[in-house]
């Protein structure tokens, strides 16, 4: 709660209790009381609505921070815990659902909005394959499909005053599962956070123009990373990550060298299924060897039936049986598999 004071101090608007930790122990919070009303759908709000019009757009952008800046976030603001205090401020309250959020993922879903809010489904979906797990059985062209429709449908909403950004994360983490993409846990609980702030704010402000408030937000806070020292801590990894690989680059490419002296090199492709192109081309040999064979027993037949050095008739009847039957099943076989491709599920 402290933590989360003084990452708000910038919004007047909002209050953290304070903690007195001289009264507090393993299983008692003690805080200061919060005198005011919770928020209630259908009851009227104590304050003006230019101040709860300033209340739910404070609350949006220190949520926005929450998530993107300092990356702890209060993932329960349901209405129960919101209080209108005596003095028009926004008290916020049960600190037991926090969820912590990595820089990278930070970076990436910060990204993933602003893309989407541009409706490139495709820029989504290549960010969410580097954030998400990749299972072996993931359809990864079905992913990015579903991906798209869910961005299309997140920037039609552009005019609405609505919060979708809880959707479009829901969304994006359901697409994963169902495609074989195993989303992080933080990005569920992002989901579920925004939707929980959802009918708060709508209480507070139906009119509250969300989406324009997200997008600013969002510009901000790019502009803040890309700012030279507002990440010196990022940019000094950066430096040593080039350092290291720089020292390294010698020996690697000393290896690379010698496994191509020593003839050791090999190349595997994931998307070639060995054991089916040595099935077919199995199939492919017998049907050759098949046709050679009965080709080879109608020329025989004739030869034999041409001579004139008493052979019996019966031998060449035979090999031009046997060369029919060899024949017509080939061409069966043929034209019952070859017509339409087996569908294995692949």
């Amino acid at each position: 709660m402290r933590q989360f004071a003084g990452q708000l101090a910038g919004y007047p608007r909002l209050y953290i209790p304070t903690v007195h930790e001289a009264y507090c122990s393993g299983g008692v919070l003690t805080m200061t009381r919060v005198h005011g009303d919770k928020l209630r759908f259908g009851a009227p709000l104590p304050v003006s609505e230019d101040v709860a019009t300033e209340q739910a757009g404070q609350l949006l952008c220190a949520y926005i921070d929450q998530v993107f800046l300092h990356g702890l976030v209060h993932v329960d603001p349901h209405p129960g815990n919101l209080v209108q205090t005596g003095d028009g401020r926004l008290a916020l309250l049960d600190f037991g659902m926090i969820a912590g959020i990595a820089p990278v993922t930070r970076r990436a879903l910060l990204k993933v909005l602003l893309f989407a809010s541009q409706g490139d489904g495709d820029a989504v979906a290549r960010l969410c394959e580097r954030l998400f797990v990749e299972l072996p059985e993931a359809d990864l062209v079905g992913y990015r499909r579903a991906v798209g429709d869910a961005v299309l449908r997140y920037a039609v909403t552009h005019g609405e005053a609505t919060l979708e950004m809880g959707r479009l994360l829901l969304s994006l983490t359901t697409i994963g599962a169902r495609y074989g993409l195993r989303p992080p846990a933080e990005l569920s609980l992002l989901g579920r956070a925004m939707l929980n702030l959802e009918p708060a704010l709508r209480h507070l402000s139906p009119i509250l123009p969300t989406r324009e408030l997200i997008s600013a937000n969002l510009r901000r806070l790019l502009l803040e990373q890309l700012r030279p020292g507002a990440a010196q801590a990022e940019y000094g990894m950066v430096a040593l990550d080039a350092r290291r690989a720089l020292l390294d680059a010698p020996e690697q490419l000393t290896r690379i060298l010698q496994t191509l002296a020593d003839n050791r090199m090999r190349f595997r492709i994931d998307g070639l299924e060995e054991s089916h192109l040595i099935e077919n081309l199995q199939k492919i040999a017998n049907r050759i060897a098949t046709g050679v064979i009965a080709a080879a027993l109608f020329i025989a037949g004739s030869m034999l039936d041409r001579t004139e050095h008493g052979v019996h008739d019966a031998l060449p009847m035979l090999m031009y049986g046997a060369g029919a039957i060899m024949g017509a099943g080939l061409l069966l076989s043929s034209l019952r598999r070859d017509r339409s491709p087996r569908d294995d599920g692949r």
